[in-house]
């Protein structure tokens, strides 16, 4: 009986360690990441009111690079969420700045880009756009993307085209 108990006892740990290690590394809530050197994610608030106005931050990050331009393309549901305005980060992207909002086939155009000297820019996580939205009902909703996300970053010697990943992006509106 006792090899019994300790038998159960050992799998009770061992289950209870197998679930500590695996909620270790999980992103935080209204944050998803992509685990590379080359990075796109969204942060939001977790939990959003239905017909309550909220932004949304869309943030990349290129470890060995500055980013200088970027194209991005979402899909959303029309009928889930509504995209009041897409504002962007022009204190870094001061050229070719495009926001285009397709309300009836639920899809957002971002763009912009850097003109001026390249070795003023730094190689951090930066702001890409502010995303500001409105939930229409009670529910989830995802935002995705049409595509991969185009960047180009400065390497210190020439302008390379990368194509990042972006995760689909999940909203909960209460």
């Amino acid at each position: 009986m006792k090899q019994v108990l300790l038998a159960l006892g050992l799998l009770l740990l061992a289950m209870a360690v197998y679930y500590w290690a695996g909620n270790r590394f999980v992103p935080k809530k209204g944050e998803l990441q992509v685990f590379t050197e080359k990075e796109i994610l969204f942060e939001a608030p977790e939990d959003i009111l239905v017909d309550t106005e909220k932004e949304i931050k869309l943030k990349a990050k290129h470890e060995k690079g500055e980013i200088i331009s970027f194209l991005v393309n979402l899909n959303f549901k029309a009928n889930e969420v509504r995209i009041l305005n897409v504002e962007i980060n022009r204190e870094i992207f001061n050229n070719g700045i495009e926001a285009e909002i397709d309300e009836n086939m639920g899809k957002i155009m971002i763009k912009g880009s850097y003109e001026g000297e390249k070795e003023a820019l730094v190689n951090e996580e930066i702001y890409l756009a502010t995303i500001k939205i409105k939930g229409i009902k009670k529910g989830e909703t995802t935002i995705s993307t049409d595509g991969k996300p185009l960047i180009e970053v400065w390497d210190g010697e020439k302008i390379i085209e990368e194509s990042f990943e972006l995760p689909d992006f999940k909203l909960k509106f209460l």
